[in-house]
């Protein structure tokens, strides 16, 4: 037994009312949103950041005094000629944030021979007094052999430059005295912060 051929339209005249019925307009109208239901957009604003001002450089400087003149002739009393002494010499400048201080006597022209090496000094110590060093203060075997002080010496007729180095340093470095004044001495540059240098001639 077929279908009734009158089925298929009545399926398309209720799927015309369907659509039209969601369609029509029902006669009201939408409020407008209020203030605080519109959307916000966030803009996005580049702020400048302000260049470092620089502090400038509020450390003190080092300065050392010495019984000669800058590049002068040392007197003969703190050589081998002489007394073969160590100088009275002060400081003044050193940083509130030291470690200790440290001298180094060396010769320019002949840089391996070291002749006075001190470590460890108290940041707080502002001098020696001729002949001495402070005692808390480590003292290196220079290389004459000698733990302490060995005075200018160059060969006879000859006439060498020498550098007396005061260091600060960041740190007390391990040392014990008699240690090798050319091992102290690297030890104390590679902690130093700050250092400053009184130079002097001397000939035989």
């Amino acid at each position: 037994m077929s279908r009734p051929k009158y089925v298929p339209m009545v399926c398309v005249a209720l799927l015309s009312v369907g659509l039209a019925a969601c369609s029509r307009n029902d006669g009201r109208t939408m409020k407008e949103p209020r203030a605080d239901q519109t959307e916000t957009i966030a803009i996005a604003t580049t702020v400048p950041i302000p260049e470092t001002v620089s502090a400038g450089n509020d450390l003190p400087e080092m300065t050392l005094t010495t019984p000669w003149q800058p590049d002068a002739a040392i007197d003969i009393s703190f050589t081998c000629d002489g007394a073969n002494s160590s100088p009275e010499i002060s400081w003044t400048g050193i940083a509130p944030t030291t470690g200790s201080l440290a001298i180094v006597l060396s010769d320019d022209d002949a840089p391996e021979y070291v002749h006075w090496v001190v470590s460890n000094i108290a940041p707080t110590t502002t001098g020696f007094a001729a002949g001495q060093v402070s005692p808390e203060s480590v003292v290196a075997k220079n290389s004459s052999g000698v733990v302490g002080y060995s005075g200018p010496c160059p060969p006879p007729g000859t006439t060498h430059t020498y550098a007396l180095t005061l260091y600060a340093l960041d740190q007390t470095i391990e040392a014990t005295p008699g240690d090798d004044a050319s091992a102290m001495r690297d030890a104390i540059e590679a902690a130093s912060t700050d250092a400053t240098v009184s130079t002097f001639t001397f000939r035989r």
